[in-house]
């Protein structure tokens, strides 16, 4: 007979396929001008009109951050004297925007570029910490766990018993191809087709580690 402290660990994991609901765009101002000064002054106008950008296109202030600005020297190469040259002073600041509005990230690409100059980067998809996807992922590795711990059991002539232990590991999603908008301001016209940034379906795997009582059968 079996000592009800007896046990059986296994491993659970499950998946679950679910459309991105969340998205992050990174958006650089950048600009170079023989002083410091310059280059700051050019880089803060092409701010506020990405502020403007932001506005027109529905942002909240909480959707965005900005990493700050930075501003250093730019140099190149003189191959005929041998020696770098100073071309000027680059101003950079750099903006993270996180959305969960798919219809809303081709307009602000589109806006961010023409109004502002921006480099874009992105969109980047994600599925949000409240997405059905991920209990799914939940439901289906206990399931899994369950099913190893009967055939274990069956194989040793005892059955499962009660769950003593419950151990999640980190979730684990695996994002679709992104498609990514990478461009500067000449690359967009008013004419130009609209941009296609259809997230497509991600995958999102989780893993849980079950501890359940053995009973005699």
């Amino acid at each position: 007979m079996v000592a009800m402290a007896s046990t059986v660990t296994v491993r659970g994991e499950g998946m679950a396929r679910g459309r991105p609901d969340r998205y992050s765009i990174g958006l650089t101002v950048t600009r170079l001008e023989a002083t410091p000064d310059a280059a700051l002054e050019e880089v803060a106008r092409r701010s506020a009109a990405l502020e403007e950008a932001f506005t027109a296109v529905g942002l909240k202030s909480a959707d965005w951050s900005s990493s700050g600005v930075s501003v250093r020297p730019e140099s190149e190469w003189d191959a005929q004297r041998q020696e770098h040259r100073l071309r000027g002073h680059r101003a950079t600041v750099h903006v993270m925007v996180t959305h969960d509005d798919p219809k809303l990230a081709a307009r602000l690409v589109r806006e961010a570029v023409q109004q502002a100059e921006a480099e874009v980067v992105g969109p980047s998809w994600t599925l949000s910490p409240s997405h059905p996807a991920r209990a799914q992922a939940c439901a289906e590795a206990a399931r899994d766990a369950h099913r190893r711990a009967v055939a274990y059991a069956g194989a040793l002539g005892l059955r499962v018993g009660a769950v003593a232990e419950v151990t999640e590991a980190d979730l684990r999603p695996t994002p679709p191809p992104q498609p990514r908008a990478m461009m500067r301001a000449a690359a967009v016209s008013d004419s130009a087709p609209e941009l296609n940034l259809d997230p497509g379906d991600a995958d999102i795997t989780a893993i849980v580690q079950v501890t359940f009582d053995l009973e005699p059968a």
